[in-house]
């Protein structure tokens, strides 16, 4: 661990390898480097000790990573060197600047699924390749696309051996996300994710209908009521015109009092479902969640997702409709 001025070009910190393994291995040594004060008014911090803390556990959890495979998706790479900020030190909670309402300057911040690669430090989320023009890339290459996290989690016995499925996975996360105060430990200080579009129903326009694609990874559509209604029912069929296996979708019921009601919609062998859930009175929205959870890439094409590719199911075809009873 090493300390240096990087607060004046903005970083809080960052780790990197000049290991000569790096160029025929995913298992290498590493070091990291620290900002020497956490007082520079570029770093856009109010305490400079939750800014060393934070950066601390972030960067030596990035070190103990290149001990495993220093070449992962930087989805894993960062959300968990992020996640490990806050089991270190609870009470910091500089993470949530990365947040889309409390983004700042100061800190350049990650996806938890696709993150951007990186050829330099960036924030104290900096994992940077080590010198020498070609390193990660060929490495990373010679090792396959199924060495890559993304391609492979199907196949993880993490995941498998507790009896779940990426999709379900991810249909949760999408579906927590969009009432965070009721699904996470600290959620009352998150932003809800945000709705793909909101329609408003009533008697002057009792039902809609459309049809989306939904790119990699989720969306979500939102329905209240556009005026006083007594207790009613919402009729939601939809239909996934490929892909079902590793499609999901959630109807969530959201009280006035923040209570929710959290429905999977099955989908049958042609990909089309239904459900009818309370609408109107008691009743501040209805979330019709939308998840595209494949893990399908194609690899190697230059991008900054996963494994250097393309997801093969963005633009999945979501047709639905919703009608009051």
């Amino acid at each position: 661990m090493y300390l240096g001025d990087l607060g004046r070009h903005g970083y809080f910190g960052y780790c990197t390898t000049d290991d000569d393994a790096a160029w025929h291995s995913r298992r290498v040594s590493a070091y990291c480097v620290l900002d020497n004060d956490y007082l520079d008014p570029r770093l856009g911090l109010d305490s400079p000790i939750a800014g060393l803390r934070a950066t601390a556990a972030h960067e030596l959890f990035h070190a103990v990573q290149f001990a495993y495979d220093w070449l992962e998706d930087l989805w894993l790479m960062e959300g968990t060197a992020t996640w490990i900020e806050d089991v270190t030190f609870p009470g910091v909670h500089d993470s949530l600047r990365c947040l889309p309402r409390t983004r700042s300057a100061g800190r350049t911040c990650r996806s938890t699924w696709d993150a951007a690669a990186s050829s330099t430090g960036t924030g104290s989320s900096g994992v940077t390749p080590p010198s020498g023009s070609g390193a990660a890339s060929s490495a990373r290459r010679g090792s396959g696309p199924g060495a890559t996290c993304t391609p492979s989690l199907p196949r993880g016995g993490a995941v498998a051996g507790r009896g779940l499925s990426i999709p379900r996975l991810f249909a949760g996360f999408a579906a927590a996300n969009r009432v965070p105060a009721t699904a996470y430990r600290e959620g009352h200080l998150y932003p809800r994710a945000q709705a793909f579009a909101a329609y408003g129903l009533g008697d002057a326009r009792p039902a809609v209908s459309g049809s989306t694609g939904v790119a990699h990874l989720s969306k979500t559509i939102a329905f209240r009521a556009a005026s006083a209604l007594g207790p009613r029912s919402l009729a939601l069929e939809l239909t996934v015109g490929r892909g079902i296996a590793s499609s999901r979708v959630t109807a969530l019921v959201v009280r006035p009092g923040g209570d929710v009601e959290r429905r999977r919609i099955l989908l049958d062998g042609n990909g089309s479902g239904r459900a009818v859930v309370p609408f109107g009175l008691g009743v501040r929205r209805v979330d019709l969640v939308l998840a595209n959870a494949g893990t399908g890439y194609r690899c190697w094409r230059g991008t900054a997702l996963s494994c250097g590719g393309i997801s093969l199911d963005d633009g999945r075809p979501f047709t639905s409709s919703a009608a009051l009873r």
